[in-house]
């Protein structure tokens, strides 16, 4: 609007009627208003400007809405008839496009008849036996004769429930099926034979999941039962039970219910050799008394017999 102002000049209306002679002339009727184009060169455009710049402000301020340029682009109608323009210089909400003419709907992947809606009514528009899908008419399916169809997840040649393939030829849930005509559906088993987990199935996703048993801090499953048992991996320490007999413990032990238990392997020492920390040590005596390799005391008390020097 203020561009349109800037080219404006006056134009007075018509001259009035003038009087009778010899007595006043009757007031002549007022002219049209004239035509407003501005000047640039014109002291009153400025004025004018912000006036027209203000009521806009107004305008915003009340609407909550800016006012739009010319130049922003805009869209009316859906579908085949949706229509691009430019919004109308001032309030939002004017556009210039007008939608085109909505017509009978086909099966083309596109709103024909422009309700927002594209390809409804499949099997109407396409005909008897036949279904829309993706904007294409094609043979609709029947369900058990063993050819999946349109809109059929399998198709097993029957309409027998609890078979994989239900009486509207969907997968039931617990079963997978092939594609093939007809489909082949078996049986989903979770149980992945593993005692330490635990086997679910999962209807929505339509297979199994495998959760680990857990188990308190120290403890493990047992794979046979899969119940958590306590951790024995902390042997007593290898020692001696006599001066001539080591034991060694096995690292791994088993939980009795109360406490570990671990098996152990003991070794006699040869008649000439003793036991020292948890080992058959050679040479170091009987009973700290050195020997010979025969078996006898150095000191003369004669055999090592059981750990000690005896003459009998």
């Amino acid at each position: 609007m203020q561009n349109q102002i800037r080219n404006i000049s006056l134009t007075p209306g018509p001259q009035g009627i003038p009087g009778i002679d010899g007595a006043s002339g009757l007031q002549g009727p007022q002219g049209p208003e004239g035509v407003c184009s501005c000047d640039a060169s014109s002291g009153d455009v400025g004025l004018l400007e912000a006036r027209i710049t203000f009521l806009e402000q107004k305008i915003e301020e009340l609407t909550g809405e800016p006012i739009i340029p010319p130049s922003t682009t805009c869209s009316v109608g859906y579908g085949a008839c949706q229509r691009t323009g430019n919004y109308i210089s001032g309030y939002s909400g004017a556009c210039d496009a007008t939608p085109g003419t909505p017509s009978t709907e086909v099966c083309d992947n596109i709103d024909n008849d422009c309700d927002g809606q594209t390809d409804e009514n499949g099997g109407a528009i396409c005909g008897g036996g036949y279904q829309c899908n993706n904007g294409v008419c094609n043979q609709a399916g029947i369900c058990g004769d063993g050819v999946i169809g349109i809109y059929e997840q399998c198709d097993d040649g029957n309409m027998i429930l609890n078979d994989g393939c239900d009486r509207v030829c969907m997968i039931e849930p617990g079963w997978i099926c092939t594609s093939s005509s007809p489909s082949v559906c078996t049986q989903i088993t979770c149980d992945d034979g593993n005692a330490c987990t635990i086997d679910s199935y999962n209807a929505i996703l339509n297979n199994c999941a495998h959760t680990s048993v857990a188990c308190s801090a120290g403890e493990t499953c047992n794979p046979v039962n899969g119940q958590c048992v306590v951790v024995c991996n902390t042997p007593p320490p290898t020692g001696c039970i006599s001066e001539t007999v080591a034991v060694e413990y096995n690292p791994m032990g088993t939980y009795s219910g109360s406490e570990c238990v671990y098996t152990s392997t003991t070794t006699n020492c040869a008649f000439y050799d003793e036991c020292s920390q948890g080992v058959c040590q050679s040479g170091i005596g009987c009973n700290s008394v050195p020997i010979n390799q025969y078996g006898v005391c150095m000191n003369g008390d004669g055999e090592c017999i059981d750990g000690y020097c005896s003459l009998y």
